[in-house]
């Protein structure tokens, strides 16, 4: 494996670290500034630019009492200072509100840029394979860190 494939898979894993950490700011640092994100079915969301998806994070986040999301299966190909990764990812939480859940099964479809501070993503597919909205029981601990 080489150094660059290394570090994509850093930066998806960051990237999951701070999801599940509630940190919407370091969610929008694995991005470049003209980043998209993307979901299709059956969430249908497009996010432009940095500032927006770091927004739209932070929305999200302060809607749920738990989300995790955990990523496997990484496969990378870079060609020169491009790249693309696609990953399988399970996502699982519920409405602060207890109205409703989420449970996701998805690929990850991704296209990076490495520049002067590393690799960074600058699009992002959220494909749905399986979703679930019923409310996951049981008690929800907030991250120490």
């Amino acid at each position: 494996m080489t150094q660059d494939e290394l570090d994509i898979r850093a930066l998806a894993d960051r990237y999951s670290d701070a999801l599940n950490r509630r940190d919407a700011a370091g969610m929008a640092a694995c991005y470049t500034d003209d980043a998209v994100w993307e979901c299709g079915e059956p969430i249908n969301v497009r996010i432009e630019g940095k500032a927006a998806l770091n927004a739209y994070n932070t929305q999200i986040l302060d809607l749920v009492d738990v989300l995790v999301q955990i990523t496997t299966s990484p496969v990378v190909t870079v060609e020169g200072d491009a790249a693309t990764l696609r990953s399988t990812c399970h996502e699982i939480g519920r409405w602060r509100d207890g109205s409703r859940g989420l449970d996701h099964y998805a690929f990850y479809h991704s296209r990076l840029r490495r520049g002067e501070d590393g690799w960074r993503f600058t699009w992002r597919r959220f494909e749905v394979l399986f979703t679930s909205s019923a409310v996951p029981v049981g008690a929800a601990f907030p991250p120490s860190s």
